[in-house]
């Protein structure tokens, strides 16, 4: 695949998916998207096609805000002066380009268009229905049920439905 000699070749976030009551009461597995228990995954995509590159999960949705996930494990295996493209819940990190980093409108176009097609691969993984609803096995079969959806979002990201293509150029 060709590179475009961008600095940002990643577009990362959160997604997280319900579960029902995990058996004890802890806040740490309290989502604030459902209002109700979650596990999150972060899934990144490449920015040039959109195809999944990394996915790291589970995690008890309370107790993991996207950050600590970030620092924990992809901020690891980022090259020397590489960034990636997050949202809000990003912020904070010298890796990271948030939303308010742009100095002109194409800059913030760019970074929305990014930003919008991660969502867009985020909600075709939750077009299958283990996803998409509480999730009501043994919690330990979760991750294989997300990497499976992951892979098949994949192959028909490569295969039949590509996600739209964006212009996005981020040099030092």
């Amino acid at each position: 695949m060709k590179q475009n000699g961008s600095i940002c070749l990643l577009c990362v976030d959160g997604t997280d998916c319900r579960v029902n009551n995990p058996g004890r009461f802890w806040t740490g597995w309290f989502s604030h998207k459902f209002k109700k228990a979650g596990l999150r995954y972060e899934v990144a995509n490449c920015i040039q096609t959109g195809w999944i590159c990394w996915v790291k999960g589970p995690f008890a949705a309370g107790a993991w805000p996207d950050i600590s996930i970030f620092r924990g494990w992809l901020k690891k295996e980022l090259l020397p002066g590489e960034l990636i493209e997050a949202d809000a819940g990003y912020r904070g990190d010298e890796k990271v380009r948030a939303p308010e980093d742009c100095t002109t409108l194409g800059d913030y176009e760019m970074k929305f268009n990014a930003r919008a097609r991660q969502e867009t691969a985020n909600e075709r993984l939750k077009n299958f229905k283990v996803l998409a609803t509480d999730f009501r096995h043994d919690l330990s079969k979760h991750e294989d049920c997300f990497f499976a959806c992951a892979v098949i979002t994949q192959l028909n990201l490569q295969t039949v439905e590509p996600l739209f293509g964006i212009d996005y150029r981020i040099y030092n």
